[in-house]
């Protein structure tokens, strides 16, 4: 292995901020952190980032685009139905954004990329209010941590 399996970002998000907010910028940082680790490698359909369900996704969505719209970032957030009918376009040329796909971890079974993030997959594991989800939150990040062939 060239380097550690699993990266882990823990944080609480701050008060003035949302929740999502705070979720784009740790990804954003995630994401130049394995940029850099790969030493500049392309991401473009190799890094997927997964999340809980279709609602945190598509709250996650907008901060997260705008977390990675700087003018060092060439990255384009798509759906895993669109990553798929991409795959044939191997090369992209140095105008073209880099596809980074979002989903939900459902929508990635049996698929693998290099690196997967997990977000949000461990919101209910600590949880007092949803005890009988404990067991589904881990299934889960499970599910998540192994699609990816390289890290998470």
């Amino acid at each position: 292995c060239l380097g550690p399996a699993v990266r882990t970002y823990i944080f609480e998000a701050p008060g003035e901020e949302s929740v999502y907010e705070s979720y784009a910028r740790r990804v954003a940082a995630a994401i130049h952190d394995t940029a850099e680790f790969l030493s500049g490698a392309s991401l473009h359909l190799r890094l997927c980032i997964l999340v809980p369900d279709y609602e945190f996704r598509r709250r996650l969505f907008g901060p997260l685009r705008t977390a990675l719209n700087t003018p060092r970032d060439k990255y384009q957030l798509i759906a895993t139905s669109s990553a798929w009918k991409q795959k044939e376009k191997k090369q992209i040329s140095a105008e073209d954004k880099e596809q980074l796909i979002l989903d939900v971890v459902s929508e990635f079974s049996g698929l693998e990329v290099p690196v997967v993030c997990c977000v949000g997959l461990d919101n209910y594991i600590h949880s007092n209010e949803h005890p009988e989800s404990a067991l589904d939150t881990r299934s889960r990040l499970y599910k998540a941590l192994t699609r990816a062939s390289f890290l998470s």
